[in-house]
């Protein structure tokens, strides 16, 4: 966690040289909550070099739980660091290229921006929404309403389309790919690798089974919900055991 708070890595987010003091840590989620991922609140006060002022910085910081069952299959699959590198590299792309397009950011993309993100040491700060008014909603068990879902659907829908028009402005598939490497899907082969069984994936493996007996225990009428995980989990064994 120091590592993350160093003076080095701070001065990172304020683009420029200065003292830092008064760091303060909060968690954001309790362990679980938050899938693989680990959220920290991080505020402190930032002396610029030959300067008076001190600006007080609030951000969140994100890192992978190394401690999860998942986290050896999250690794192998390149996943941390294909979200750091999406908000550190492919969303602010995309501003750049509407800047280019229409004179200006003509459609805000819904993620928060990213101020430092490092793919080696797998951790990135983001700006903290919290601050601006935003909340976390508590949508794990009772989901989202209906207003909200159209929220979320229509944000989706802009995204989708400006990514669609951005890939195409390279006028080749190939092109975008060889730009964005990360961005590219596993072959079956690499998922094969990534299940290979391992002390933990043989742990991720009993709590599968564990969560299909309460599955039919929680919804007796969903059969074909049932047979799809139980299917799911069959392929993920005969993975693992091969």
């Amino acid at each position: 966690m120091g590592d993350f708070l160093s003076e080095e890595i701070l001065e990172k987010i304020t683009k420029s040289k200065g003292r830092i003091s008064d760091v303060v840590v909060n968690n954001l989620c309790k362990e679980g909550e938050n899938f693989n991922g680990i959220l920290k609140e991080v505020s402190f006060n930032f002396h610029e070099v030959n300067s008076n002022s001190t600006s007080r910085y609030n951000v969140i910081l994100k890192f992978p739980n190394k401690d999860t069952i998942f986290y050896s299959m999250m690794q192998n699959a390149r996943a941390f660091e294909k979200e750091t590198k999406l908000y550190s590299d492919f969303f602010p792309s995309m501003e750049e290229w509407q800047k280019n397009k229409f004179g200006r950011i003509k459609y805000e993309l819904p993620f928060p921006k990213c101020f430092y993100g490092n793919t080696t040491e797998r951790f990135f700060f983001m700006e903290n929404l919290k601050i601006q008014g935003f909340r976390i909603e508590q949508c794990l068990l009772k989901g989202l309403d209906y207003v909200q879902c159209k929220s979320v659907m229509e944000q989706l829908a802009v995204f989708h389309a400006l990514s669609y028009a951005y890939i195409d402005s390279f006028n080749d598939e190939a092109a975008f790919f060889r730009r964005y490497e990360y961005l590219k899907g596993s072959t079956k082969e690499q998922m094969t690798e990534h299940m290979k069984m391992t002390k933990t994936d043989k742990e991720m493996l009993k709590l599968l089974k564990t969560f299909t007996n309460v599955l039919k225990l929680e919804f007796p009428n969903e059969e074909k919900l049932f047979k799809k995980v139980q299917d799911w989990i069959a392929n993920v064994d005969y993975v693992v055991k091969s």
